[in-house]
């Protein structure tokens, strides 16, 4: 059976009436289904002033988890027909992030976080994302690895050297990576180890080819001077002013002599530098030059006889040639 009209118009508010409740009250057959408890807000057109019914009254207000503002709802809310998606508008906020930022309110600092109390605003410039920020390293002068271990922060690469040295042992900025410069004090070998071309600066192309050991050589404060010393009784030191490549002519480790049949004496290398007019042996009956194999070993002595019998000696030279005499 139809209810009549009239029975209903006790439930009307003033405030909510209109043609439309009336007439849906005078086409329902359930009084328990119509008036204010089911009405729902038709927002078409609305744009603003939400504050003025979403007051926790008249309809539900911020919840109490809601961040703290007193800018309208309409700012972050854009749909009349869910809460949910609203965007937070930043335009403004240059601090204080962490009053809303703690994990409760809004997103806080998620587990794999450096461990900080700085201000998030000290690293994040942006508020439309996270990403991208610049940490903001002053102050800090050590235990990089706290954060530098691969996981919070940038760690060591693959092709760093093996090392267990804190990081800013040789790295020295906060701003770059680069230009980090090894405290060898107390390194000792293998050089090879870093020194491959590779993780490190290795040998030069210029370099001759050998197997032995960068240390024998160089040393850890500077590549040059080389310190090398020939431990083979076939060379003799030839003091620091002669250059690997004076004899290493061939890019090889072992050099080979250039008169065999001389060796293991100076003229082995040096026989093409043989003077004979400066070498007299006897000047009668008539003048006679030593050879260059009677004096092969030119830090020998050799002298000048009066004839050829060679028994009395008119000139003792004793050798004037020395290794590392600077010249012949």
């Amino acid at each position: 059976a139809t209810v009549p009209g009239p029975a209903i118009a006790p439930l009307a508010s003033p405030s909510l009436a209109s043609p439309n409740f009336a007439a849906a009250g005078a086409a329902t057959s359930n009084p328990a289904a119509s008036g204010p408890a089911a009405a729902s807000m038709i927002h078409a057109g609305i744009t603003g002033g939400c504050a003025r019914c979403h007051n926790g009254v008249t309809a539900p207000d911020k919840p109490a988890g809601h961040i703290v503002t007193s800018a309208p709802c309409e700012l972050c809310h854009k749909s009349t027909v869910t809460f949910a998606g609203a965007r937070m508008n930043h335009v403004g906020i240059s601090g204080g992030c962490a009053t809303c930022h703690n994990g409760i309110t809004a997103l806080g600092k998620p587990a794999g976080h450096i461990v900080t109390n700085a201000p998030c605003e000290t690293c994040h410039k942006s508020t439309v994302t996270f990403a991208g920020a610049q940490m903001n390293h002053a102050g800090i002068a050590g235990n990089c690895a706290s954060c530098h271990n691969g996981v919070t922060a940038l760690g060591k690469p693959a092709t760093h050297i093996p090392t267990s040295a804190p990081c800013e042992t040789c790295h020295k900025s906060t701003v770059t990576f680069a230009g980090a410069r090894l405290d060898h004090s107390r390194v000792s070998g293998p050089c090879a180890s870093c020194h491959n071309g590779r993780t490190a600066q290795g040998k030069a192309p210029s370099h001759f080819v050998t197997s032995l050991p960068c240390e024998l050589c160089h040393r850890t404060v500077t590549w040059t001077s080389v310190t090398y010393r020939h431990t083979s009784p076939a060379f003799v030191d030839h003091g620091p002013a002669l250059a690997c490549n004076t004899c290493h002519v061939s890019n090889a480790q072992v050099v080979p002599w250039k008169f065999p049949a001389m060796k293991p004496d100076c003229a082995g290398c040096h026989s093409d530098k043989y003077r004979p007019t400066s070498h007299p042996k006897f000047e009668s009956p008539v003048r006679v030059y030593y050879t260059v194999m009677e004096l092969r070993n030119c830090a020998g002595a050799c002298h000048i006889y009066t004839d050829n019998t060679q028994r009395t000696i008119l000139t003792r030279q004793s050798g004037v040639h020395r290794a590392i005499g600077g010249g012949w």
